[in-house]
């Protein structure tokens, strides 16, 4: 048994690296937006129930799903269970890519529309991938509080303008 968890181990660390290298990422990342610029060109020619065009992008976006069940697979074996819940992209991957696979598993599901809505945030995977992109959302982040600081002095001497008439 030792061994087995030797080798589960190496074989995870290996597939690990990989996962993790800049080539992968940008391949991943070249995936996500792949799969946005097919939803906005879907959602701009609005292709009519039983047309060829439809079809066409009903296989691109299952070829994309299945794309990106895979990926995610492969980032749960890497990370395997503790690093892969403590991550919150891992996590909202993993809700994403669910609930599009929950979409083309069960067609008749009520509401099954508003799911497939959010494969549009799939883009938002982006953000996850680099690092370049985290980076400027957390800068974007820590910048919130004390822009809504500045809003409330100005609204605070716009009050007093307003007062002071």
């Amino acid at each position: 048994i030792q061994a087995d968890q030797t080798l589960f181990r190496e074989w995870q660390q290996y597939v690990r690296a990989i996962y993790t290298s800049t080539p992968c990422q940008v391949i991943v990342a070249i995936l996500i937006f792949g799969n946005f610029v097919a939803n906005a060109a879907q959602f701009q020619v609005v292709p009519e129930a039983g047309t060829s065009e439809e079809e066409l992008f009903f296989i691109v976006d299952l070829i994309f799903s299945i794309l990106f069940t895979l990926e995610l697979a492969v980032n749960l074996f890497a990370h395997w269970l503790t690093p892969f819940l403590s991550d919150g992209w891992s996590v909202f991957d993993f809700a994403v890519v669910l609930i599009s696979d929950v979409a083309y598993a069960v067609p008749e599901l009520p509401g099954v529309n508003v799911l497939r809505l959010v494969r549009a945030f799939r883009v938002l995977r982006l953000f996850g991938r680099l690092k370049e992109l985290r980076g400027i959302i957390n800068a974007l982040t820590a910048s919130l509080i004390p822009v809504f600081n500045a809003l409330m002095i100005v609204l605070l001497v716009t009050a007093i303008y307003a007062i002071l008439g």
